[in-house]
């Protein structure tokens, strides 16, 4: 197993230290796949409002909730899903320990990544795979891979996953670009909590810059 540098060479984006910045990161993978404002834009088809916008009046919310119509805001997110859900992957792991009794434990871990390229790459968090003796990836299809561990960095809590898959079956995730985030803008992420696949949630960016303590007493710049 190697660090992540190791890798560098063979993967483009890590080997350009301004792109992968743990904002990047966090919008890319947390919790799996995450999109701001720039994709609301892309699939709104409207860009970023200068100025205050006009709020819906409850009359019209009533009425459109009335005829069954899709709010402006529900078909940006209904399209997000349906363009990035395939790009989500469920990971699956198993570790050996011992018990209480000092006998042999087999436990099982998951978590949420997202494929990088067709090539079969996989993006996931280092916590997720720590200390695993196996790991598996299943993709939005149902399909299960054998996953091999190519690197990871517990200060940023990343690793890169490998599987075999036929390039048909894989969707790589598009990624942001950090340096043109704003706060305020808007952020879908979709991942795999509680083993519940594929779920979508939103939020938005709430700060940029901020510098966060890591667990191993080291500080990642967000």
């Amino acid at each position: 197993m190697h660090r992540l540098s190791t890798i560098a060479s063979s993967f483009s984006l890590l080997a350009n230290p301004s792109a992968f910045t743990w904002t990047t990161l966090y919008a890319a993978l947390l919790w799996s796949l995450a999109l701001w404002s720039t994709a609301y834009a892309q699939f709104s088809g409207q860009g970023i409002q200068s100025g205050p916008q006009v709020a819906r009046t409850g009359s019209t919310l009533e009425s459109a909730a009335l005829s069954g119509e899709l709010l402006p805001e529900e078909r940006v997110s209904i399209a997000v899903y349906d363009h990035c859900n395939r790009g989500v992957v469920h990971i699956a792991t198993k570790s050996v320990g011992m018990d209480s009794f000092l006998r042999v434990a087999v436990s099982e871990g998951s978590g949420s990544g997202s494929v990088l390229d067709n090539t079969g790459l996989i993006l996931t968090n280092q916590h997720v795979i720590d200390g695993a003796r196996e790991i598996s990836v299943s993709l939005y299809n149902g399909l299960s891979y054998p996953a091999e561990l190519v690197g990871e960095d517990s200060h940023t809590d990343i690793a890169i996953l490998k599987i075999d898959a036929d390039k048909q079956h894989l969707f790589p995730i598009v990624w942001g670009d950090s340096q043109s985030l704003r706060v305020g803008q808007r952020v879908y992420a979709i991942g795999n909590p509680f083993g519940l696949e594929r779920s979508m949630s939103k939020g938005m960016i709430s700060s940029l810059n901020r510098q966060i303590p890591s667990e191993q007493h080291r500080t990642m710049r967000s």
